[in-house]
């Protein structure tokens, strides 16, 4: 079961042609509090800039998206 967790962004421009969103301004509102994510530039990806694998796992993990969440952590495992 997904758990319903609430984001905010600045913005977000979603390309539908590529499996890719645009995102500024990154936070998950959590029973906790507001978890803000720092999406930066880490990698380049077909000549896009991307944010860290590590930051994307966390992200996947608050939002309790198990499918993805353990994606990256079997690539992090695999490419330390």
């Amino acid at each position: 079961m997904i758990q319903d967790i609430s984001s905010f962004t600045e913005y977000r421009i979603s390309i539908p042609m590529y499996p890719i969103d645009i995102i500024g301004c990154f936070a998950l509102h959590t029973g906790n509090g507001i978890v803000e994510l720092p999406v930066r530039y880490s990698a380049l990806w077909n000549h896009i800039k991307v944010s860290s694998p590590e930051l994307w796992y966390v992200a996947y993990k608050i939002m309790k998206r198990e499918k993805k969440e353990s994606l990256l952590l079997e690539f992090l495992r695999s490419n330390p």
